[in-house]
């Protein structure tokens, strides 16, 4: 780093009265500065760091038409899926700093609050908290580490990292795809612990190596893991005139589900452990195995495992065709007694109050308002066991006589046709839950899923990708079609 410098400029027209005390005065409290900012080599205003920063950044959004029967909801709609800016530094040759923020459906948040007091409105002590957002706006840190490469084969790296069960998880850039949506069984059904991107606090390393002619690689780290917390639900309902007695229905509910580990405090002692091994025999060809196991219940809870393993590859054909797959299994090991322990913490499984007239203020009622505090499972996401998978053939083109038009910008420019059947089974799914007097109650089912995806695709380049696809899904009986517009897109 080098010392800040100072210059000593005085203006040409400097009133003679300040003479030459004040010169002298302002010329020793310069080089005084000079003498400390030298001694200590530091820059005045920030800290001057070695090394660069790379900003970049992928996202997407889409166009919805259709039935979707996961949901149950008929879709016409825009969507911005994400937005994720990245960061990324090489301080040193084998330092190496990463990170995502992932801005999810987000359109705003705002948090505003007033602390004090207001006699005029007979308020000695006012606390108010208004908070304002858009509809499904979330933000996630998605990876936040750092790596000391040793040797190649032998990577450190610490801080929030995504565990490597399968291949979507670690490679989940929206631009890496033709499809506008991701697969069922890393998303909306997912058959991993957590949905993707699904991100861990911990360490351990990373790194690939040769093996005689071919390449293989591992990923490997001590992770906090998946454990059970809760989401807290509000949901205000407006009575009816036929209510009797008629009334407003406030219910506060305590959902709990299985999610990534807490980045704060973990909720047991346990840690999990996961990683993955590929194999690479030749360029464009890759096969994988991964793992996962760990406790999935906090300290309060009798222990169970959680385990997950997968299977994923990728093969290229030819320069045009080629296919990717992954399959993945996940067990939540003695589920039943683990939701019996929770409903005997649980005195009852609701507690009511009636009030009448005038709750608050700003909420009016014209009869009485019933309070209900509850406490349930998420649905279809606890199973016994769940599995299921995803494959994607891609064949990619480029017309010759679309060669001297607008589409085409360089040797990159590509249209994709595309085709990806997915597959997911679920075992013993929760898809209900009474807990009352201290004893559970669980609606259980087994539900496959099937879908067909099929589409073309435009990249300009290889980074950016416009698509039109068809969604066909099937449960049961049940089918419901979606057609899909996207736009992806990494930077």
């Amino acid at each position: 780093m080098k010392p800040l410098a100072f210059n000593n400029r005085f203006s040409s027209t400097q009133k003679k009265n300040n003479g030459k005390y004040h010169n002298k005065k302002t010329t020793k409290i310069s080089f005084f500065l000079l003498v400390l900012l030298g001694s200590t080599q530091t820059h005045l205003f920030a800290y001057e760091r070695e090394g660069g920063i790379s900003v970049g950044a992928y996202g997407s959004t889409r166009f919805e038409i259709g039935k979707d029967i996961i949901s149950g909801k008929d879709k016409l709609t825009f969507i911005l899926r994400r937005i994720v800016p990245t960061f990324s530094a090489t301080i040193k040759e084998r330092l190496r700093f990463y990170t995502e923020l992932e801005f999810e459906r987000f359109g705003l948040l705002e948090l505003q609050e007033d602390f004090g007091q207001d006699t005029k409105k007979g308020y000695s002590i006012l606390h108010k908290t208004e908070i304002e957002g858009s509809r499904g706006s979330e933000i996630k840190l998605e990876q936040m580490w750092g790596e000391f490469e040793i040797v190649r084969p032998l990577r450190f790296r610490v801080g929030a990292v995504l565990p490597p069960v399968g291949r979507f998880n670690i490679l989940h850039d929206d631009d890496l795809w033709e499809p506008a949506r991701r697969p069922l069984s890393v998303r909306d059904l997912t058959v991993l612990p957590e949905k993707t991107a699904w991100t861990e606090l911990g360490l351990g390393f990373t790194g690939n190596f040769d093996l005689a002619d071919y390449l293989a690689g591992y990923e490997l780290y001590l992770i906090n893991g998946v454990t059970l917390e809760h989401d807290l639900e509000i949901i205000l309902t407006r009575h009816i005139p036929q209510d009797e007695p008629a009334h407003n229905m406030l219910t506060v509910e305590s959902v709990v589900k299985p999610r990534f580990g807490n980045f704060s405090e973990d909720l047991k002692k346990e840690k999990a452990i996961t990683g993955r091994f590929f194999f690479s025999p030749a360029i464009g060809h890759e096969i994988a195995i991964s793992g996962y196991a760990g406790r999935y219940t906090p300290s309060f809870l009798p222990s169970a495992l959680l385990w997950s393993s997968a299977l994923d590859f990728k093969t290229q054909i030819s320069q045009s065709f080629e296919i990717e797959a992954e399959y993945a299994f996940t067990q939540f090991s003695q589920l039943g007694k683990v939701v019996d322990s929770l409903a005997q913490k649980i005195s009852s499984k609701e507690t009511s109050a009636l009030f009448t007239g005038n709750v608050t203020g700003a909420l009016s009622t014209e009869g009485n308002t019933e309070i209900e505090l509850e406490m349930t499972l998420s649905k279809n996401v606890l199973a016994d066991f769940k599995h299921g998978g995803w494959l994607l053939f891609r064949f990619k083109f480029f017309p010759s006589f679309l060669k001297n038009t607008p589409l085409y910008l360089d040797e990159s420019s590509k249209f994709v046709l595309f085709l990806r059947p997915e597959i997911v089974s679920l075992q013993n799914i929760i898809t209900g839950v009474e807990i009352e007097d201290g004893k559970a109650e669980l609606k259980r089912e087994n539900k496959t899923v099937f879908r067909i995806t099929p589409g073309i695709a435009y990249r300009p380049t290889q980074t950016w990708v416009f698509s039109i696809s068809y969604e066909l899904t099937a449960v049961g009986k049940d089918v419901g079609n979606m057609f899909l517009f996207g736009f992806a897109f990494g930077l």
